[in-house]
């Protein structure tokens, strides 16, 4: 039988993450009141984000261009200067006027910041495919013990995905490399390469 979450564990665990949050406002920033504190909390990570994103669309192509991969691969930008600063310092330059500060937005701000529509709306199925795959690969044997340390591991890099960009998420976050180390650990690589190898000499193969 598949595992669910009931309603009250939900509940239950988003109040322990509110209260814990609230109490790391509330030491960085002890001059605030409990008021205060959800304020900023509700601020923080509902407000901001849409903010920055809408920084991005603001920005490009208004006053920045387009980077079409630039800013992905080195080998792609040019001596003109485009990319030569990150599109998340350079649109919080043109928003605030200064570099000491940056605009890290969703995947899907990187995405437009790339490749326009057609990078938002192939990185969002990129992203969605991926997330995906990991959860059938995570509970393709079962509700177990390593199942349950993928979907910890790669929740990480999900939020990372909320934060800053696809490939940051697939590498820093992890939504790449969890998902393969947990494959060759638990020898199902070695499964896999060796169950092709008896398919190469089986009789009728192309080899």
């Amino acid at each position: 039988a598949g595992k669910t979450l009931s309603a009250r564990t939900v509940f239950t665990g988003i109040a322990v993450i509110a209260g814990l949050s609230a109490i790391i406002v509330k030491v960085t920033f002890s001059f605030l009141d409990t008021s205060a504190v959800f304020s900023f909390l509700y601020y923080r990570l509902l407000e901001i984000p849409n903010e920055v994103l809408l920084e991005y669309f603001a920005a490009i192509p208004a006053s920045l261009p387009f980077e079409w991969g630039a800013g992905l691969f080195g080998f792609l930008r040019s001596d003109s200067g485009t990319a030569s600063v990150p599109t998340y310092f350079a649109v919080a330059a043109l928003t605030r006027g200064s570099l000491e500060s940056s605009s890290n937005a969703m995947f899907i701000a990187d995405a437009w910041a790339q490749f326009s529509w057609l990078g938002v709306a192939g990185f969002s199925f990129l992203a969605g495919a991926i997330v995906r795959t990991i959860d059938l690969y995570a509970f393709g044997r079962g509700f177990t013990d390593e199942t349950a340390v993928i979907i910890a591991s790669c929740s990480y890099g999900v939020l990372i995905l909320l934060a800053t960009s696809l490939p940051t998420a697939l590498i820093t976050g992890g939504l790449a490399l969890i998902p393969l180390l947990s494959l060759f650990v638990s020898g199902r690589g070695t499964m896999m390469v060796g169950s092709i190898r008896r398919m190469k000499g089986a009789p009728g193969s192309l080899e």
